[in-house]
C-alpha cells in the first residue's frame, strides 16, 4: 500500500526501511538504508554526480556503504563509485556478468581488484547478502547476456515485510514484458523504477501494476528520453522524476510505503 505523507518524517526512522532515489541527472542512484543503519547502493550515476552525491551521503550521516551494486557498465550508473571509493568504505562490491564492458569500466574494475577488492557476479535467481534481518533483495534478470549491455542490467526485488521495491535499471520493452510474464508477483510492488530513466516504456508493463507508484530517475540528456508518448503512457499513474521533484524519498514500515519528495 502507498501513502503520500509527510508522516513518517515524524516518526523514528530506526523502525524503517528508507529508499532514496537520487537527484544526479541523466543516471541512477539508489541508497537504501536498513533498519539497523546499515546502507546499500545501487548505481551512483556518472562522475559529474559525484560531489553531490558526497553531500547527500556526508549530510544523512553515513560513515560507510556496505553493499554496493552496479547494474551494468554504463558510465551513469557507475563512475560516480569512483570518487566515492576514495573517500567512503565500501565492504563488498556485487556487478552484473557483462562480458562486452567499455574498456575504461574493466581498467577501473581491474584497479580495484588489485587493491584486494572483490567483485561478486549476480545473474538471475542470485540473492543479494541481506542488509540486516527481514530484508531480501532477489535478482531477477538476466539469466543470460545478450548483444545490448541495457538489456543485459540487473533488475532486483527488494521485499521488506509485506512491502516491495522493483528496481529495473535500462532494460528495454521486450525485457519490461517478459519481466511481468516471467514473475507475476511482481504485481504488488508498491515502488517501481521506470526504466532507463523514462523510456522507451512498455504500456502493459505500466499497466500490470495494481497499486505501485513510479519513479523516474532522469535529467537533461540528448536522446529525447522521457518521450512525450512514454509520458502518455503514465496518465493517470502515481510518479515521480527526480529532475522534477528532486530526491525522492521512501519509507516503509513493513506495511505500507510512504513517499516523500525533497521539493
Amino acid at each position: 500500500m502507498i501513502f503520500l505523507s509527510t508522516f513518517f518524517s515524524q516518526a523514528s526512522a530506526g523502525q524503517f526501511l528508507d529508499v532514496r532515489f537520487l537527484n544526479v541527472g541523466y543516471g541512477d542512484s539508489i541508497l537504501i538504508r536498513s533498519p539497523d543503519n546499515s546502507y546499500a547502493m545501487i548505481d551512483a550515476g556518472d562522475a559529474s554526480a559525484s560531489q553531490r552525491l558526497r553531500e547527500e551521503l556526508s549530510g544523512s550521516g553515513v560513515k560507510e556503504i556496505g553493499t554496493a551494486i552496479i547494474t551494468h557498465p554504463h558510465e551513469n550508473h557507475y563512475q560516480g563509485f569512483q570518487e566515492l571509493v576514495q573517500s567512503l568504505p565500501i565492504n563488498q562490491w556485487f556487478i552484473n556478468r557483462e562480458k562486452e564492458a567499455p574498456p575504461e569500466y574493466t581498467q577501473w574494475q581491474q584497479m580495484l581488484e588489485k587493491q584486494g577488492i572483490e567483485f561478486f557476479l549476480l545473474s538471475k535467481g542470485d540473492t543479494v547478502p541481506a542488509l540486516s534481518e527481514g530484508i531480501k533483495i532477489e535478482v531477477l534478470h538476466p539469466s543470460a547476456l545478450g548483444p545490448d549491455i541495457n538489456d543485459n542490467s540487473l533488475v532486483l526485488w527488494l521485499t521488506y515485510g509485506n512491502t516491495a521495491f522493483l528496481f529495473t535499471s535500462d532494460i528495454g520493452e521486450k525485457y519490461q514484458e517478459k519481466l511481468i510474464a516471467d514473475y507475476p508477483f511482481i504485481k504488488k510492488a508498491d515502488c517501481v523504477q521506470l526504466p532507463h530513466h523514462g523510456g522507451p516504456l512498455s504500456e502493459r508493463f505500466i499497466n500490470f501494476f495494481d497499486h505501485a507508484v513510479f519513479i523516474m530517475s532522469t535529467g537533461p540528456n540528448s536522446f529525447g528520453i522521457p518521450g512525450s508518448a512514454d509520458i502518455q503512457k503514465l496518465k493517470g499513474k502515481k510518479y515521480f522524476r527526480t529532475d522534477r521533484d528532486g530526491i525522492i524519498f521512501l519509507k516503509s514500515d513493513g506495511e505500507i510505503v510512504g513517499v516523500i519528495s525533497s521539493q
